[in-house]
C-alpha cells in the first residue's frame, strides 16, 4: 500500500486539501494526516502543535486558539518559493470531517494522533458520524492514545510509530504492541530489516515503514514485505510499487 505523506506533501502544501486531493490524483492507496485538538474542541488537521513553520502570520498554539481563528491563517504559501503565488494562496487548516469526506472507494486515511489522549473522543465522534469508519487506519507514538483507539475502533488496523527501538529493544517492544491487541507497528525505514521482518512474522504483526522517497530504499522494503510505505512521492514511487 502506497501512504501519502501528509498529502503529496512534496508538490503541495502539507496536510491540505489540496495535499489531499492531489494525493489522490497522483494514484496513492491512502493518506496519511496528523490531528490535533483545537481550545474550542474541533479535531485539526494540522502537524505540529503551533502554526509557526506552516502559516503566514503571528504563532499560534493549536489547543490554545479556537477552530475559527484557525481557520483564517493561510497555511498554502509557507514552502519557500514553490509554493509562493496564487496555486495554494488561502488554503486552509483542514477539519477532520473535510478530508474524511475526500475519501475515493477502495482508498483508505491514515490518522496519525499526534496531540495525545485529548483529541482521541472527538476524533472517535467525528470519525463515527461519518460513512468513512471503515476506510480509516489509526497510528501514533503515543501508547495509550493508539490503545484507547484500537478498542474504539476494534475492526480498524491500529499501528504503534516508533522511529527508534531503544530503550525498549525489539523484542520487549514488539510483545508489548501484541499485549495490546494492536495490529503492528508503523517504523522508520531505517530500522527495518529481515531480523525485524522475521520476528513480526513469528508475532504476527504487520510491519509499515516511513518515510521513504528513494526508489531503492522502497524496492528494498517490498521484498522484505512490509504492509505499506509512507512517502512525500507518491507519484515517484506509484511505478516502483506497481512492478512488484
Amino acid at each position: 500500500m502506497l501512504v501519502a505523506h501528509r498529502g503529496a506533501s512534496a508538490d503541495a502544501p502539507e496536510n491540505t486539501l489540496a495535499a489531499v486531493q492531489l494525493a489522490w490524483e497522483q494514484d496513492a492507496d491512502a493518506v496519511e494526516i496528523d490531528i490535533h485538538l483545537s481550545k474550542d474542541g474541533r479535531v485539526m488537521v494540522h502537524h505540529d502543535k503551533d502554526t509557526k513553520r506552516t502559516a503566514n502570520g503571528p504563532k499560534k498554539y493549536i489547543k490554545e486558539t479556537n477552530s475559527t481563528a484557525l481557520r483564517s491563517i493561510d497555511v498554502g504559501t509557507f514552502k519557500g518559493e514553490k509554493y509562493k503565488g496564487e496555486k495554494y494562496k488561502g488554503e486552509k487548516i483542514p477539519f477532520l470531517e473535510e478530508v474524511l469526506a475526500t475519501i475515493p472507494e477502495e482508498k483508505h486515511l491514515v490518522i496519525e494522533i499526534k496531540s495525545g489522549m485529548d483529541v482521541v473522543p472527538a476524533m472517535t465522534s467525528v470519525i463515527k458520524n461519518s460513512e468513512k469508519e471503515e476506510q480509516v487506519i489509526f497510528i501514533s507514538f503515543d501508547f495509550e492514545a493508539i490503545v484507547q483507539t484500537k478498542k474504539s475502533f476494534p475492526d480498524n488496523k491500529a499501528l504503534y510509530l516508533c522511529h527508534y527501538f531503544e530503550p525498549f529493544g525489539t523484542k520487549k517492544l514488539f510483545h508489548k504492541v501484541k499485549e495490546a491487541g494492536l495490529d503492528g507497528l508503523d517504523l522508520n525505514y531505517k530500522i527495518i530489516d529481515s531480523s525485524v521482518m522475521e520476528l513480526a512474522d513469528l508475532m504476527d504483526l504487520e510491519i509499515h515503514a516511513y518515510t521513504v522517497n528513494e526508489l531503492t530504499e522502497a524496492k528494498r522494503l517490498i521484498a522484505l514485505g512490509v504492509k505499506s510505505i509512507t512517502t512525500d512521492q507518491p507519484a515517484k514511487l506509484r511505478a516502483v510499487i506497481s512492478d512488484q
